[in-house]
């Protein structure tokens, strides 16, 4: 049950980031009407009844995830607003996460490694933002059950979460110049960089791609290239674990991205 919805839940993050890459307005295109259809189709037909048959879960809690694929099922039968994707898709793969994925996993008896431990410890020492924590709890859960790829994605979210914090403790004017300058540069690391933001809520930033907002707040912060590529690498097993593929990672393998994630982000004085 746990490997089935570990899938499943990488097949929802795929349709979000889809869905945030659609240039247009309105979803229109039957691909990614397709794919919202099919995942709808495969937790409402299969993945909920088993889950209430499992008894392991409150049937009240999976009434409001089915409520969720119900609203996606019915604006990706037609037409619909990016907008109203993104609303449904915003907080589902958290939700599921949360009030589905863990209840199933704390049913396990396997412990976190000892060395992944003494990592979370440095991590703990250092985090203060209850947020921030949360997720890194919530990988901690999952990787306990041997389910590293979801793990991964949770320890993401809480790199990416501190991310934005940051951008706004500097001032999201300062974000926005910052892009103006980098977008007009024509060598160097930026020089590929092509847009300009005009952010004026905190909100926003969750609209922007990742590895662009890593770009500015890197000159921001001043971070070097090494730095750069290395926080590029941990987006992108992030998106290898996100998205469905025979992309495995093990436990040493999860263990090394843990560590990485303490060196290059939460104990990276630039980034503090």
């Amino acid at each position: 049950m746990v490997e089935e919805l570990e899938k499943f839940l990488g097949w929802v993050v795929d349709l979000q980031d889809a869905i945030k890459k659609n240039s247009s307005p309105i979803v229109a295109r039957s691909d990614l009407k397709q794919k919202a259809l099919g995942v709808s189709k495969v937790w409402l037909h299969s993945l909920s009844t088993k889950i209430r048959g499992s008894n392991l879960v409150d049937d009240q809690l999976i009434n409001a995830i089915d409520a969720d694929f119900e609203k996606l099922f019915e604006i990706s039968s037609a037409n619909n607003r990016k907008t109203s994707y993104i609303k449904i898709l915003k907080e589902l793969p958290k939700n599921i996460q949360k009030t589905i994925l863990v209840p199933l996993i704390r049913k396990s008896n396997i412990s976190q490694n000892s060395l992944a431990q003494a990592i979370l410890n440095k991590i703990y020492d250092i985090v203060t933002d209850p947020d921030v924590k949360s997720y890194f709890e919530e990988a901690t859960k999952v990787a306990s059950c041997q389910c590293y790829r979801p793990a991964v994605i949770m320890v993401w979210c809480a790199v990416i979460d501190r991310l934005q914090k940051l951008v706004e403790a500097k001032g999201l004017k300062e974000f926005n110049k910052m892009s103006k300058t980098l977008k007009a540069k024509t060598s160097g690391v930026y020089k590929k960089f092509s847009r300009e933001f005009n952010v004026s809520l905190s909100s926003e930033l969750q609209e922007i791609p990742d590895r662009e907002l890593i770009l500015v707040l890197s000159a921001m912060v001043t971070l070097d290239i090494n730095e750069i590529d290395a926080i590029f690498h941990l987006l992108d097993t992030r998106n290898h674990s996100a998205h469905p593929s025979d992309y495995k990672i093990d436990e040493l393998a999860y263990t090394n991205y843990l560590n990485e994630v303490l060196k290059l982000i939460i104990s990276n004085p630039k980034l503090s």
